[in-house]
């Protein structure tokens, strides 16, 4: 089969609609369908034998190193050699969609140069920046049938997916999940959310306390990050900052600056109601009737123009309204509905909008299945904890209506409510707030978290990065018999580091200790090798089949190139913060070594060293608050022969294992051997 002979849509990237695939872009609507309803009438027998360009959309990029630069300079003219982008492009691409914003296909996809006279958002013709992920971006080749020497030609507008590859939504902020400890359990309560299939008020007793919060009150709240990822969670299937539907989901995905004019973040509220349709006897807004009707709506099948859904938790025109009632704001007002103003308005839903919900997130009941069914009826791509409406436990609510349906297990929901729960019990402000407000929890029922038990607390470490041994006792402690798992890149990968902890750690006592590395692999750099997020990935199967007592992570390094800048911090921080949490999440204890020590010298004469620092900076800032013991190993490492001047002799790297196990391991070995 050649590309232009009998080109059929679905024929390379089969994109019906899968009932059992994980649903992946706005309003719970997958991308297989969202893109099937928006273009298919478009893809007919030899589509692309007309085509300049094709379009695709950018899902992973790398920075070169300075010398690729060079040669990629040397070999190809007019492009922009600093970043080399992944695109997925539908029409050509045998391998399929990706299945989540880790999935290790993504950077097996088309590798691609922008053109130099190519702008990315934010930036400008003399300085260009790197293009986003989730930016459509249009694709010429030199021989379109052969598909040789692609460029970027042009910038597009927003993805599909839009959301999906963004790596970590939403403010920053330390969070605790409700795993802790040398040997604990989940401190929270003690249901398992597998009996919610009858009526969850049979779970037990529920708050009649009806939070309300001020703007203000929630902004605090959010600043406060207990329900960051929480509201990632939920945001991972419904939508972006910018997305909009029309009635159903994925009839306009990527189209808001096509339908509107421009992105949603930059209108004020008001302007963002006046594109909205009639609802719910609400009317229609003043430009409703300029927002272009949908195929369905040109055929009737769905009612009135105008947008029905909006932003990152798609804000129907009902919800819409109550939110800015509830919270004070004019249907008039000129504030921005930008990203903060959204995880705000969010919080009004999370907390205020569905009570039962929001009493059990606030400590106030612990009847988790009427918490989850809550999710289920405000946000229609999460599943029913039990029956109702004529759907199943499982099932989205709202399952058979505009294309919705669910996107998660019923049991997953439970968990991230509970360690949402849990992680705003520990912010420090959580308890004044409740107190300030008057909320107690329901008689008869424990309204707060209860405290961790002894030893659950890991000590902090409180080293820094001229100290790179922790206090005695401030490492986990493991039982002979545990096993331990460690995760690392190059400087773990076959050497005599690892080999040399593993040997010792086993001698002492453990069952078995497992090595899990890969060369040129970090939290960021080719990452969809360890799929964090993803529970069929690497990382979580290993977690759950391995079942480790205890994670030593050696991870950071090769992060040192793309994640340094300061602008960077908070996705890096919400990145460790994701690894603590999956891992934590396993009823599994971490320990994490931040880069070791590098010698070489970039050709614009900066040490590579100050890089790996900003990295160092950005691990230990964030999992201080965790507290996870993190050990600076530059210290450890800078006096050792290198090889190259970023890798180590034979004999240097069992010096490094000498000297971990000597000093930041001494305590698991001690606690191995009694």
């Amino acid at each position: 089969m050649t590309l232009f002979k009998d080109q059929k849509w679905g024929m390379l990237d089969d994109l019906r609609p899968d009932e059992n695939a994980p649903v992946y872009s706005a309003a719970g609507t997958s991308p297989d369908q969202a893109i099937k309803i928006a273009d298919e009438a478009g893809y007919t027998p030899d589509i692309t034998k007309s085509l300049e360009k094709l379009n695709g959309w950018v899902l992973g990029s790398l920075r070169l190193p300075f010398h690729k630069r060079m040669m990629t300079k040397a070999l190809k003219d007019g492009v922009q050699a600093e970043w080399v982008y992944y695109v997925y492009i539908p029409e050509i691409e045998p391998r399929g969609r990706p299945q989540n914003p880790e999935d290790p296909k993504i950077f097996d996809y088309l590798e691609v140069y922008a053109a130099a006279n190519v702008v990315a958002p934010g930036s400008d013709s003399k300085s260009p920046k790197r293009i986003p992920n989730d930016t459509e971006v249009g694709v010429e080749f030199k021989d379109l049938e052969s598909l040789t020497d692609p460029v970027i030609v042009e910038i597009v507008g927003e993805s599909p997916f839009e959301g999906a590859a963004r790596k970590a939504g939403g403010p920053g902020g330390s969070s605790r999940n409700a795993y802790n400890g040398s040997d604990c359990q989940y401190t929270g309560p003690t249901n398992t959310g597998t009996n919610c299939s009858e009526a969850g008020v049979k779970q037990g007793p529920i708050s009649k306390v009806k939070p309300r919060f001020s703007y203000n009150e929630l902004d605090l709240i959010r600043q406060g990050g207990a329900f960051d990822d929480l509201m990632t969670y939920i945001a991972s299937k419904e939508g972006g900052y910018n997305s909009v539907n029309r009635g159903d989901g994925g009839d306009s995905i990527g189209k808001t600056i096509e339908l509107l004019g421009k992105n949603l973040t930059s209108m004020t509220i008001s302007e963002v109601l006046s594109y909205m349709k009639a609802f719910k006897g609400k009317p229609a807004g003043s430009r409703a009737h300029l927002v272009a009707k949908s195929p369905r709506q040109l055929s009737g099948k769905t009612s009135g123009p105008g947008i029905m859904a909006v932003g990152k938790y798609q804000w129907v025109p009902s919800t819409y309204r109550e939110t800015l009632a509830a919270l004070g704001i004019n249907v008039n007002s000129n504030k921005q509905f930008n990203s903060t103003t959204q995880e705000t308005m969010a919080l009004q839903l999370l907390l205020m909008q569905r009570p039962k919900l929001g009493s059990y997130l606030l400590g106030l009941h612990n009847n988790e299945c009427e918490a989850g069914q809550q999710v289920a009826k405000e946000w229609a791509s999460f599943p029913l904890q039990y029956a109702e409406a004529g759907n199943q436990r499982g099932q989205s609510r709202y399952a058979g209506t505009a294309n919705n349906r669910s996107g998660h297990p019923p049991e997953e929901v439970i968990e991230k409510l509970r360690a949402a729960r849990h992680s705003f019990a520990q912010w420090d402000r959580s308890k004044a707030l409740l107190a300030d407000k008057g909320y107690t929890a329901e008689p008869g029922t424990p309204g707060s978290e209860p405290a961790p038990s002894p030893g659950c607390d890991q000590a902090s470490n409180a080293s820094g990065p001229s100290a790179p041994t922790a206090r005695e006792g401030s490492a986990p402690r493991v039982s002979g018999g545990s096993r331990i798992l460690l995760i690392g890149d190059s400087q773990m990968a076959g050497t005599s580091l690892s080999q040399e902890i593993k040997r010792d750690l086993e001698k002492q006592g453990a069952q078995e200790v497992k090595i899990l590395a890969k060369p040129t692999r970090g939290l960021f750099v080719k990452a969809g090798f360890w799929s964090i997020e993803d529970s069929g990935g690497l990382v979580q199967t290993t977690l759950k089949n391995f079942k480790p007592n205890l994670v030593i992570v050696g991870l950071g390094g090769n992060d040192s190139y793309t994640m340094w800048h300061d602008n960077k911090r908070e996705i890096y921080e919400a990145r460790v913060r994701k690894w603590v949490n999956v891992i934590q999440g396993a009823s599994s204890q971490v320990i994490w070594l931040g880069p070791s020590h590098s010698s070489k010298i970039e050709p614009s004469g900066t040490p590579y060293d100050q890089f790996r620092q900003k990295i160092r900076e950005h691990q230990q800032g964030v999992l201080g608050g965790l507290s996870v013991p993190w050990y600076n190993m530059k210290n450890l490492t800078e006096d050792l022969e290198k090889s190259d001047g970023t890798h180590f002799t034979r004999s240097s790297y069992r010096q490094w294992a000498q000297r971990l196990l000597d000093g930041p391991l001494s305590g698991v070995r001690s606690s191995l051997s009694v």
